[in-house]
């Protein structure tokens, strides 16, 4: 993801998810990635990746139920 702050290696935090028609889903993180992207407006962001931590069965299989729904539904809306 994009952000405009600097976010610390291997910092933790819970984050909430908002996926259309889905309840929000929060889980765990950790800052595995930040860097700098190019200034392209005056302002800095940064590209930052998330590593999930570990969650019980039952968040993995919400969250691939929803992922691939929305999966689905992008390869839906390219064929039209």
């Amino acid at each position: 993801m994009h952000l405009d702050q600097k976010l610390i290696l291997d910092s933790c935090f819970e984050i909430s998810i908002e996926f259309p028609n889905s309840a929000p889903f929060k889980c765990k993180t950790r800052v595995v990635r930040c860097e700098e992207c190019p200034d392209t407006a005056g302002k800095d962001f940064y590209s930052v990746s998330l590593e999930f931590e570990l969650m019980d069965e039952v968040k993995q299989a919400t969250l691939l139920g929803v992922v691939s729904d929305l999966i689905a539904l992008n390869e839906k809306n390219k064929k039209r």
